[in-house]
Formats: structure tokens, sequence, C-alpha cells
């Protein structure tokens, strides 16, 4: 009897697994869309930090700009290439080689302004803190747009709604 009823749980699990690899496949092809209609192109597509970000973004989460390109931090960190992801929640930073990630999260309460600059075929986006300011120079410029209306919105919005602090909702 023993034998008969774990029999019969082995199919069921496989199936809650294939089930689970199901949907996040769904849920990385919805994030390539979303990806791509904020500007993201063909290259930007098949980086590591675009495979992880899908890891790191809650499932209520929503994705509303990405800037990808070389940074440089303000703070003495070193000069890499990376990626930063605005959301309706917080900006997640991301540096993925192999054998090496790093990631950042910041809430929309310790940003304090995005600058935009654009000089021949290359813009700089760099984002102020509370912490240090982080610099993105691109050669996007459709993403670059997408990603300093979405981070400028959600800092009015965040003034607007008197929020200052997202972990205390």
């Amino acid at each position: 009897m023993n034998d008969k009823t774990s029999h019969q749980m082995r199919p069921h699990v496989a199936l809650e697994r294939i089930l689970l690899l199901e949907a996040s496949g769904t849920r990385r092809s919805n994030l390539l869309r979303t990806l791509r209609s904020l500007g993201a192109d063909r290259y930007d597509l098949h980086l590591p930090e675009t495979h992880y970000l899908s890891q790191l973004m809650k499932p209520h989460e929503k994705l509303l700009g990405i800037l990808y390109g070389r940074y440089k931090h303000d703070n003495g960190q070193p000069v890499g290439r990376g990626l930063l992801a605005a959301t309706n929640e917080r900006l997640l930073f991301v540096d993925r080689k192999p054998f090496y990630t790093h990631f950042d999260e910041l809430i929309y309460a310790v940003v304090s302004g995005v600058t935009y600059t654009h000089i021949g075929l290359s813009t700089t986006v760099t984002v102020s803190t509370r912490m240090g300011d982080i610099s993105f120079r691109t050669f996007n410029r459709t993403a670059t747009r997408c990603f300093v209306a979405a981070v400028e919105r959600m800092l009015f919005e965040q003034q607007r709604k008197g929020v200052y602090d997202n972990n205390y909702r």
C-alpha cells in the first residue's frame, strides 16, 4: 500500500514542476516582450543581466524602463557594463558576468533626480541618490527616453502621494 501511495504521488509532483517551469517561461517571454516595447534591441535581450532580471522582479512588479550600458559610480566602485531597470516599486541595478553578480536595489525615496545628456551618438544618464550618483553611457536613445520618463514619473508620483519610504506600506 505504501508503494502505491508513493507511486501515485510522483506524477503529481512532476506535473507541478512542469507547471512551474511553464509559468516561469511565460513570465520570461512576457518580460522579453516588455523589454522590446521599452526600446531594448536584439543584443540587449541576449545579455546575462537580462536573463537575471526575471529572477529579481517580484510577481506583481511592472517594468517601466530599462537602461543598458557602461556605468560609473562616483563612490569609487569600478566601471563596468550592466543594466538599470525602473519598476513601479524600485530601481534595480544588475551587473552579471561569469562567476560574478552584482545586484543593488534602490527605492525611489533615496533617488533625488535623473539627468539626461545627449552628445553625438552616445547618451549619458545620471541617477542621483543619497548614496552617490551612478552614470550610464549608452547608445540606445529610445530605451533611454523611456527610462528617464519612467523614473521622473515615479518620483513625481511619490512626491504627490507623500510616500517617502516604500518599505512601510
